[in-house]
């Protein structure tokens, strides 16, 4: 639709700008409607990064220890305390008929009667220590210092 000199054949009466203005709306219309459709798509594979692991997800999770799942382990000089299933049991406190009546580091001990159910913070992660091991020749010469020139 441009002439020899470049420039649109309009309609008389009809500036080039109003042509240009609404070309530019359509365009920008265009491009917002086609952001629309593609935005959702882009969203799908993310995950929240803040959401737990799926193990504790998992329906089964809390069934694994009679419906009571460890969930955090409160430890200081003035109390122990664990969140059990969502709730906060002290140390020596019910938690449904059993007794909190130990809390370490990463388990807790619920007591009923004569029965003790160990609760782990991670039930299938064991805590080992390994020995450390000195590196291939380090033991066989030992370290020399560095000398060191006097001064006058």
């Amino acid at each position: 639709m441009k002439n020899d000199c470049g420039r649109l054949n309009l309609p008389e009466g009809r500036d080039e700008t109003v042509f240009m203005r609404a070309r530019h709306r359509l365009c920008m219309i265009a491009c917002f409607a086609g952001a629309a459709f593609c935005a959702p798509a882009h969203g799908q594979g993310l995950t929240d990064p803040t959401r737990p692991p799926q193990a504790i997800d998992a329906p089964g999770a809390a069934a694994d220890s009679g419906g009571s799942a460890l969930q955090s382990v409160l430890i200081s000089e003035a109390r122990r305390a664990a969140i059990i299933g969502g709730q906060l049991v002290e140390l020596g406190e019910k938690f449904g008929d059993a007794t909190l009546t130990r809390v370490a580091e990463g388990e807790v001990t619920l007591t009923q009667g004569r029965e003790a159910q160990v609760l782990r913070l991670f039930p299938g992660v064991d805590k080992r220590v390994i020995a450390a091991t000195p590196a291939a020749g380090a033991a066989a010469a030992p370290a020399k210092k560095p000398k060191t020139k006097k001064q006058k």
